[in-house]
């Protein structure tokens, strides 16, 4: 039986002029730790922008523009659709519920291990005020089958905070950034079918990745200390940095396929997140994000 190595490593870069606190008076002596929030991608309006570094920005759409009006299971625009194109229709599983042999072919273990990276940071100061690094790691050994092999796992989040989120000549605000553990739904399949006169040979690794979204809402603390020795601190909205970059992933998590897939030796898949820009509802101010990464499969000895 052999083993297979997958690694993920996602480095992602989120540029913001403005962060989800609201801004602070220069002549109070404590942050209010504010309440905007930032607005999902799913939610915002097309709105014409200019990004400074010259690059093709993307707004952020309701739907698909080819949405075709239904998200019937056999409709393209279906992600049950889109699964089963990717998955098979898992005939294997019906067949062995009544009772049938099932020939699912060779078993192949994968290690799979996905690792990203997010940073937040000011997209106007020529030195950033506030970086903010996520590192999500997530390690599983998954079993490889002609069939959907479907596992849970349990991704660990780590933050690092560099610099302040407010301050003036009488107080200093940090920033704390905290996760909950982030579950995952992992599925896989190996199709391999051999060439026939009538059929071409199809050898093929698919893998997705599905976080639980709550896990990937973060909590933000404002911990205030003024320079007379008071302190105050105060908690923030949700926001959703690391949860709406993987959004804007492509290829998707949700279905990341390897043609051609030779199981004897590495294959990897390159992964981007195009430049979005967020509008945050409360403040009007515009959010960057991009990001790039990729993913290998490695065999294992």
């Amino acid at each position: 039986m052999k083993k297979y190595y997958l690694s993920c490593l996602f480095l992602f870069l989120i540029l913001c002029p403005c962060l989800s606190f609201a801004q602070v008076d220069d002549e109070s002596q404590a942050y209010d730790g504010g309440q905007s929030e930032i607005v999902d991608s799913q939610d915002v309006n097309d709105v014409s922008a200019d990004d400074p570094s010259g690059k093709d920005v993307s707004h952020s759409a309701a739907i698909p523009d080819d949405f075709t009006g239904t998200f019937a299971e056999d409709d393209p625009d279906s992600e049950v659709y889109q699964e089963h194109q990717i998955f098979g229709e898992d005939e294997a599983e019906d067949e062995e519920e009544e009772g049938e042999a099932v020939d699912e072919g060779p078993t192949h273990l994968l290690k799979l291990e996905f690792e990203s990276q997010v940073v937040v940071s000011d997209a106007l100061a020529a030195t950033p005020f506030l970086e903010i690094s996520y590192t999500l790691k997530l390690e599983q050994e998954i079993e490889v089958v002609n069939r959907r092999f479907r596992t849970k796992a349990e991704a660990q989040v780590t933050t690092d905070v560099v610099g302040t989120i407010a301050g003036n000549e009488l107080f200093t605000c940090k920033l704390e950034v905290q996760l909950n553990q982030v579950e995952a739904d992992i599925m896989a399949r190996y199709t391999l079918v051999e060439e026939t006169e009538e059929t071409e040979a199809i050898s093929q690794l698919a893998v997705q990745i599905k976080f639980a979204r709550d896990g990937l809402m973060e909590d933000w603390f404002s911990n205030c200390l003024g320079t007379d020795g008071s302190i105050l601190n105060t908690k923030g909205d949700r926001e959703k940095y690391l949860l709406t970059t993987l959004d804007s992933v492509t290829p998707d998590l949700k279905g990341i396929v390897f043609e051609s897939y030779d199981i004897t030796t590495e294959v990897s898949q390159d992964i981007a997140a195009e430049p979005l820009l967020i509008e945050d509802a409360d403040t009007h101010e515009e959010f960057m994000l991009q990001g790039s990464g990729s993913i290998e499969v490695t065999p294992i000895e």
